[in-house]
């Protein structure tokens, strides 16, 4: 009676931490490639400069990292003088989450 018992017990146990395994190895990889995409987005950061780089720069800074740009103008057209910028560092992630 107890062997029937302790054998879908051990079972069910190695399932969960087989479960756990797998969950702690994807949490990992997750967060590795937003490290790396950090420290990718910071190397090509530093080639910007205030006052020196032009707005095609920016936008393609923004364009690689599949950010946004907008004008906070009606008009909706980015200009140097009236235009904001926005990325992620793991956009995957927060698609999949939001």
């Amino acid at each position: 009676m107890m062997r029937s018992v302790l054998i879908p017990v051990s079972t069910a146990m190695v399932a969960v931490l087989a479960a756990a395994t797998v969950s702690i190895g994807f949490a990992r990889h997750e967060n590795h490639v937003a490290l790396e995409r950090a420290y990718a987005m910071m190397s090509d950061a530093d080639h910007l400069k205030v006052n020196e780089s032009t707005l095609k720069d920016v936008l393609q800074f923004v364009s690689k990292y599949r950010g946004e740009e907008r004008s906070s103008k009606p008009t909706g057209s980015c200009q140097p003088s009236d235009c904001m910028a926005e990325t992620n560092v793991s956009p995957s992630f927060y698609e999949r989450h939001t």
